[in-house]
């Protein structure tokens, strides 16, 4: 399971999100449950 440990903080919203896989690989963006919590 992915660890949501760090944070964008905007003057709205507090978003957490998971960095995961090679730094050179291709960037994928999954959102779900958008905007309730990562974990809810």
């Amino acid at each position: 399971m992915l660890e949501f440990d760090r944070h964008i903080v905007t003057p709205t919203l507090d978003i957490a999100y998971a960095d995961s896989g090679p730094a050179e690989g291709p960037v994928v963006l999954l959102m779900h449950g958008w905007p309730d919590a990562a974990r809810g």
